[in-house]
């Protein structure tokens, strides 16, 4: 589990919707503003730091699943799907995204990241809701067809 504030942002997010709607936008008023709290988007940005232990567990999971694609003749890919949130050159996790891209590439495993296909789109288009920012049917649509776009062009399924 995270670090103590995000239990406790939990707690209280699952007592009160109000509560949850005021902590969400002082969430996006601290990440506005800068404030050095260790916040949800500051933890994940931070994540895939090589000395983050999750992310070298991650790395030797890949590796170990890469090499069970080889053995097994299935094509692996890694799909790296953004937080729909500054979706543009503000974007506050694009390391992360560059650090798991450029892993996979050094292990010869096929990545896409999706961040190029939803920017210059208003978040909140893509939400759920505007107290759900995972992807409706909208953001899922853009997904699939860049997803389905790059397995066609690297032909990872073999035609019969």
């Amino acid at each position: 589990m995270g670090p103590y504030i995000f239990q406790f942002y939990k707690f209280i997010s699952s007592k009160s919707k109000f509560l949850h709607f005021i902590l969400f936008r002082l969430s996006a008023l601290i990440k506005q503003l800068d404030i050095p709290i260790k916040t949800e988007a500051t933890y994940y940005r931070d994540a895939y730091t090589d000395d983050n232990k999750g992310w070298q567990i991650a790395k030797r999971s890949l590796q170990e699943i890469a090499v069970l694609g080889k053995e097994n003749k299935f094509q692996v890919l890694v799909v790296i799907f953004p937080f729909l949130a500054n979706l543009d050159d503000s974007y506050l996790w694009l390391n992360a995204h560059t650090q798991i891209e450029s892993f996979c590439k050094s292990q010869s495993i096929h990545v896409i990241d999706l961040l190029p296909y939803y920017k210059g789109y208003k978040p909140s288009t893509l939400w759920v809701s505007l107290m759900n920012s995972h992807p409706n049917a909208k953001g899922y649509q853009i997904a699939a067809n860049a997803m389905y776009d790059y397995i066609q062009e690297k032909r990872l399924i073999p035609s019969r």
